[in-house]
């Protein structure tokens, strides 16, 4: 069977559960940064608000490890180190919209 076929399958699997865990307004404490939160800090942002845009972003790396792997299968591969730097810098900048979007007014 194709390796990275099944690899993406396992990824993308694994993040449409946390994407639809995250969506139902579980799983805070899985968001980096917000689990290392005092309790009082902790209540400065809106859970559901911060677990619900953390569902859009697992949602949004389901489409971009198809969109990865399409691209792998037709030949033109994407450098894994490139696509992995992409990822880690993406998810870390969305990190930082998700929390200050977050905060209670």
């Amino acid at each position: 069977m194709n390796i990275p076929f099944i690899i993406t399958l396992v990824i993308v699997t694994f993040l449409l559960l946390l994407g639809i865990m995250f969506r139902m307004g579980k799983g805070a404490d899985l968001i980096s940064g917000y689990s290392l939160m005092s309790k009082e800090k902790k209540s400065l942002y809106d859970e559901k608000k911060l677990t619900t845009y953390s569902s859009y972003v697992s949602y949004s790396l389901i489409i971009l490890f198809i969109v990865w792997y399409l691209f792998s299968r037709q030949g033109s591969y994407i450098n894994i180190y490139g696509m992995g730097f992409f990822i880690i810098i993406y998810t870390c900048i969305v990190n930082v919209i998700i929390i200050k979007m977050s905060k209670k007014h």
